[in-house]
């Protein structure tokens, strides 16, 4: 069977007999931009940089011909062609909405739950556990996290989209970012961001840290998976340097009611240094006490780099694998 190869991306994959380079790529996971299959509309056109493909009424293309409509080509050798816009399996493609805001409200000393309601007709898609921007004018965008599970694929209609926005007293940038949302009733966002994601059922126990607003992130990794499988394990250890900086402490408890398999833990130091470094320690102990076998969970962890990776050195150290190690930490702060 012939084998494709989609640049820049380096994807790869078989055709089987008789099958168009979309058909083989759509079978394995990967799109790419295409709204017909009668060759007309040139969407889904791509550059063949290596080998032959059969064309329908038009005969055989080789490299010296270059441009293939893709919905229509059959590969009849191993093929190199270049297209963009192509999705790998899971991905989705990022997009700007304006959504209105339906609500600005206050859920803790510090910490405010903004909901957004997506424009009307368009299905804005994301993964639980992504975050998004915010774009806001004469401003850098700003990134939250996503703390709404995402429409499964089966429902008609979006799903609100909920954030929690920290602004402590004395943090001026935060304040005039929840100033700004809560003076413009449409908000611009961009979306989705994050690859510590959970894009199927989970096949492994779940076993989820964060540290203080880490836990939207959670909320939707758990609200999502619990979907998917209400009998999914999963195990919250969610820290704060004070007792009030956790919020919504009523969530996990409906949670661990209705789910059998559900646990949380809350950790907080109670001091009033906001650069004790101690509580980091202190929940990924926590952690370690309840003697989970680390070899077989995926591991989730939200909060700052610091958090992360201490967390990730100390699981690492008693057996978590290092791909079962999941931060967009990782992606964003690389250690150097």
């Amino acid at each position: 069977m012939p084998i494709v190869k989609l640049l820049p991306r380096n994807f790869q994959f078989e055709c089987q007999s008789g099958e168009t380079v979309f058909e083989g790529a759509l079978r394995q996971g990967i799109r790419f931009p295409v709204s017909c299959e009668n060759g007309v509309c040139h969407i889904c056109k791509g550059t063949l940089l290596v080998g032959r493909c059969y064309i329908p009424h038009k005969g055989y293309v080789d490299a010296t011909d270059n441009d293939l409509i893709l919905c229509k080509a059959v590969p009849d050798t191993d093929c190199e062609i270049e297209i963009n816009g192509v999705l790998g399996p899971g991905e989705i493609a990022l997009r700007t909405f304006a959504c209105q805001v339906e609500t600005v409200e206050s859920i803790s000393h510090d910490v405010y739950r903004v909901v957004l309601r997506p424009p009307a007709g368009k299905r804005v898609e994301f993964h639980a556990g992504q975050y998004l921007s915010v774009l806001m004018d004469n401003r850098d965008p700003s990134f939250f996290s996503i703390a709404s599970a995402p429409t499964l694929a089966d429902e008609s209609a979006n799903r609100n989209i909920e954030l929690h926005v920290q602004a402590a007293e004395g943090w001026e940038s935060a304040t005039a970012i929840i100033d700004y949302i809560k003076n413009h009733p449409v908000l611009k966002v961009q979306l989705p961001f994050g690859k510590a994601c959970v894009t199927e059922t989970p096949a492994q126990p779940m076993v989820l840290v964060a540290a203080g607003t880490g836990f939207a992130q959670m909320q939707s990794i758990i609200e999502h998976a619990l979907e998917l499988n209400p009998e999914q394990k999963i195990s919250l250890y969610w820290g704060g340097r004070k007792a009030d900086d956790l919020y919504l402490l009523e969530q996990p408890k409906a949670w661990q009611e209705k789910y059998p398999n559900f646990t949380y833990q809350t950790t907080s130091g109670d001091v009033e240094d906001n650069e004790w470094p101690g509580h980091h320690e202190q929940l990924f102990n926590t952690v370690l006490q309840d003697k989970h076998n680390l070899a077989e969970c995926q591991v989730y962890a939200s909060g700052s780099p610091e958090m992360v990776y201490a967390t990730m050195d100390a699981f690492i150290e008693q057996g978590t694998p290092a791909d079962n190690f999941h931060s967009d930490v990782l992606e964003y702060a690389p250690r150097d």
